[in-house]
């Protein structure tokens, strides 16, 4: 898979692009489409973003909402942005995700 190579590489960008060719060639393919937003989010947060990288994703919403609900403007629409990134990164289907979206949705949207 091009993410193994890329984080061995340390070549986020590189992953974005091949999983782009996988979701544009197969736009159904749901695990094409998960390694995509992981290499985003990868490449967005590089070494920043630890919870979600160490398993504590509940712990990467929580933080990610409360950042959403004290910023405004572009920063507000970015950190939202990194949020739903993190959603699709996991699955929109894993339970924490669907947990994770019932943040009060002023915060989110």
């Amino acid at each position: 898979m091009p993410f193994v190579f890329a984080v061995e590489r340390d070549d986020y960008a590189g992953a974005v692009a091949e999983y782009q060719e996988l979701v544009d060639a197969n736009p159904a393919d749901s695990e094409a489409a998960a390694g995509l937003a992981m290499a985003k989010l990868l490449q967005r947060t590089k070494d920043t973003d630890l919870d979600m990288l160490g398993g504590q994703v509940e712990d990467a919403f929580d933080r990610q909402v409360e950042l959403v609900r004290r910023t405004a403007g572009d920063e507000r629409n970015q950190a939202r942005e990194h949020l739903l990134g993190i959603f699709a990164a996991v699955g929109n289907d894993d339970p924490r995700v669907l947990k994770g979206r019932l943040a009060p949705a002023s915060a989110l949207f």
